[in-house]
């Protein structure tokens, strides 16, 4: 699809297969962050991945998604909570929060 396609960013808010193709093919990744990927990660593990196979696929996803996370060229975060978090855990990573449609100085 890249290759159809020929993107200047691609935009992902998950972080699988298509970020790292991004990356491998050099075109600017930006992932929208709608969730605390880290706990839920963790929640994931101790609970509905538990079994051997899980574990084993839960394992790459992590590895996909650190990667996703190293090689984009900024995070863009749903609000200012993960923004924090996102810092925390990507200390050199850019990143911008991206409201859901919702402007927060109406409120």
């Amino acid at each position: 699809m890249i290759e159809e396609f020929k993107p200047d960013i691609i935009l992902v808010d998950r972080q699988r297969h298509f970020g790292l193709d991004a990356i491998k093919e050099k075109i600017p990744l930006i992932i929208h962050l709608r969730g605390n990927y880290w706990k839920e990660m963790k929640t994931a593990r101790k609970t509905i991945y538990k079994s051997l196979p899980k574990q084993v696929a839960l394992n790459a996803w992590e590895k996909i998604g650190e990667e996703c996370f190293k090689g984009a060229e900024i995070i863009v975060p749903i609000c200012k909570y993960l923004d924090e978090i996102t810092k925390k855990k990507l200390e050199n990573k850019n990143t911008f929060v991206m409201y859901q449609g919702i402007d927060p100085s109406k409120w």
